[in-house]
This record gives structure tokens, C-alpha cells and sequence, in this order.
């Protein structure tokens, strides 16, 4: 094939630019991790009541990102002249992912406590599903923070300026919330906190989930080429044979 119609085959090649989103630059390292679930009771009768706390910790960055809290009891009975009932039951649920992208925890309290009679019956888990995550941003990277998390709930993102001193970058209410933030190298902290309470006549549980997650920069132009199937037909190869001598 002359080398002039390869050329005019070469340029009849399609070029393919391909938009594709990129997220350069973010390097996110979690460096320490607390979790602590907990919960205190109080269960019996008048004038004869148990009091207990429950809880667990956890700080490893490789076993038990998924952990949970639970416990119960019931009775009942005669009391003098009278009778009493009781019972509990409560969960602390915490979730927690990561890679160098990004983030996501959440947490969920859930309680129940009744009484009848002269019962007692309380569970007191006011910030009882508590995590502290600390993680380093090695480049100046742009992310979004977002999350939602109930009434009884809080959420809370910190910079580290030394010494152990850290200042406020996130602080939202109640509610659906998000962000967008560019972090600078250095340490950070997420503060997340839930929990809950029922006395045997009212209460209510909570619930958290909170995401940091890399923006991903403008895009970018790819250069593709495609045609590589039928690449003969592209490049314009001769359709008929020669005769054989």
C-alpha cells in the first residue's frame, strides 16, 4: 500500500476526546480512631433497685469497624400489698468505612424502657454512641462534608493547630446538611455523638451518619482513539486483490 494513502488513512482516523472526571491530589490517611458505646440502667422496684452500666471501646483501624451494644431485662412480682413489672431494652449501632478519598461513619441508638405498677425501669444513654476519627490530609484537596443526624445527636469537624488544640471547621444542626470545605495538609478530627434515654413513661433514641468525600477536580480531556476493529476499512486498504501471475 503507497505510503501517501496510508497517510490519508492515518488521518481519516476518528479521535475520540473522552470527558472524564478526575480527582487528583486527594491523599486522606485516618490515623486514630475511639469509639466508646455505652449505656447506664436502673431496673427493680421501689426500694429495690439495680444499677448498671454497660459498655465497650474500640480504637483499632483494621478489626470491629462494625460494632454494636445491646442488652435487656424484664421481671415482675408482688410487692406487699401491690404488684411491680419492669423492662428494658436497648442497641448502639456504629458503622465506620474509609478510604483515601474519603470518610463515612454512622451510628443509631435505640431504647425502650416500661414500667407498671411499682416498677422502675430507666435507661440513660445520653452520648452513648460516641466516635472521635482522626485522619491527615497530605495536599490541599476540596471535599464534601455532608451527613444528616436527629435531635440528641451531634456532629462536629475540627482542625488541629497544635499543641493539642483544635478549632471548629463544621458545625451544623440537626438535620440533613452539606458542605463543601478544601482542607489544607495537616490533621483533622470528626466528633459524633448520639444517644438517648426512656424512663418508662417517655424517651426517644437518635440517630447519626456523617461522609467526607474528595470533589473531584474539572474535567479533563482524555485523548482516545477508536476504530482499532475494521482498522483496514479506516485506513482506506486496497478493497480488490491483484491478479496472481
Amino acid at each position: 500500500m503507497p505510503s501517501s494513502s496510508l497517510s490519508r488513512g492515518l488521518l481519516s482516523l476518528p479521535l475520540i476526546f473522552t470527558l472524564t472526571p478526575s480527582v487528583a491530589r486527594a491523599a486522606l490517611v485516618i490515623e486514630n480512631r475511639l469509639t466508646r458505646l455505652e449505656a447506664n440502667t436502673q431496673f427493680g422496684y421501689i426500694g429495690g433497685l439495680n444499677t448498671q452500666l454497660d459498655s465497650k471501646t474500640y480504637s483499632s483501624l483494621i478489626a470491629d469497624l462494625q460494632v454494636s451494644l445491646s442488652g435487656s431485662n424484664s421481671g415482675e412480682g408482688a410487692l406487699g400489698d401491690g404488684s411491680w413489672i419492669a423492662n428494658f431494652n436497648y442497641t448502639h449501632f456504629q458503622d465506620l468505612t474509609w478510604n483515601s478519598q474519603g470518610w463515612e461513619a454512622n451510628g443509631s441508638t435505640d431504647l425502650f424502657a416500661f414500667v407498671g405498677d411499682q416498677g422502675v425501669a430507666a435507661v440513660d444513654a445520653q452520648q452513648g454512641n460516641r466516635l472521635e476519627l482522626g485522619f491527615r490530609v497530605d495536599a490541599p484537596t476540596t471535599y464534601t462534608f455532608s451527613g444528616v443526624f436527629t435531635d440528641l445527636a451531634e456532629i462536629h469537624l475540627d482542625q488541629s493547630v497544635g499543641n493539642g488544640l483544635w478549632t471548629p471547621l463544621a458545625n451544623p444542626v440537626p438535620g440533613t446538611f452539606g458542605i463543601e470545605l478544601t482542607l489544607a495538609p495537616g490533621s483533622y478530627r470528626l466528633l459524633a455523638s448520639g444517644g438517648g434515654f426512656h424512663d418508662g413513661s417517655t424517651g426517644m433514641g437518635s440517630a447519626w451518619t456523617a461522609k467526607l468525600t474528595a470533589v473531584p477536580e474539572p474535567s479533563t480531556w482524555a485523548l482516545g482513539f477508536t476504530g482499532l476493529m475494521g482498522v483496514g476499512a479506516v485506513i482506506g486498504f486496497p478493497r480488490t486483490r491483484r491478479p496472481l501471475n
